[in-house]
């Protein structure tokens, strides 16, 4: 799960075979930069994209559709 951090956009998922496969480095810069386009930071010279595993998500009762709260996030700068 990719997200530009503190903005709000498009969450990015990238899907592993029954989630067992570590992600590379060059899968985690592609979907960064994927998710930067997809936000309004696309114009920005650097931004901060924030990143978890799926099971580390959790949409809280009564919030609005999109929300969520994450943890041990990873953060990289596109």
């Amino acid at each position: 799960w990719f997200h530009a951090q503190n903005s709000p956009s498009s969450h990015i998922l990238v899907k592993t075979q029954n989630g067992r496969l570590k992600i590379t480095d060059d899968v985690i810069l592609f979907a960064a930069n994927l998710t930067k386009e997809n936000s309004p930071l696309k114009n920005s010279k650097k931004a901060g994209i924030i990143y978890t595993k799926r099971k580390y998500l959790k949409r809280p009762p009564d919030t609005p559709l999109g929300y969520v709260t994450y943890r041990e996030e990873k953060e990289v700068i596109v």
